[in-house]
């Protein structure tokens, strides 16, 4: 928790914690102002000093819902290359076009480069991106996101 506010505060970022006292495992949300120049250096500096200290921790920097986008590019100085090898060999072997979650588990873009917001996010049309807000504000997470197209 300290490692964290203290590379949040570093790397100029407002940040939320919170996460399962019991097992050690903290959720750590960015709240960047993606509207300031350099938002994004800022984020992948955050992601890299706080990924040191996990693995100097024996830890991982993997969230309970596993290895996405943001931290896919991370894995092999958590896991190493032997290990990233088998991981690559077992995504070869189930899918073997790569049509499955391309770059997820072993992307190696930065990881700022996949957010859904950024110069390098996709568009969404308006009113899509309105009713996926409404989503977030009203926990309408049942709602179909096909429904929005």
């Amino acid at each position: 928790v300290r490692a964290v506010r203290e590379a949040a505060e570093r790397h100029a970022l407002e940040v939320v914690l919170f996460g399962h006292a019991g097992d050690g495992h903290l959720h750590c949300n960015l709240l960047p102002d993606v509207t300031q120049e350099g938002w994004e250096s800022r984020v992948s500096g955050l992601l890299a000093d706080v990924t040191d200290v996990v693995v100097r921790l024996g830890g991982t920097p993997s969230g309970e819902h596993g290895d996405g986008r943001l931290r896919a590019p991370l894995l092999p100085e958590v896991f190493g290359e032997e290990i990233m090898a088998l991981f690559a060999m077992v995504k070869r072997a189930f899918d073997p076009h790569g049509i499955l979650n391309p770059g997820i588990k072993l992307g190696s873009s930065p990881p700022v480069d996949h957010l859904k917001v950024g110069r390098l996010a996709a568009p969404i049309p308006a009113d899509i991106a309105l009713a996926l807000r409404d989503i977030e504000r009203n926990a309408g997470y049942a709602v179909s996101r096909l429904e929005l197209v």
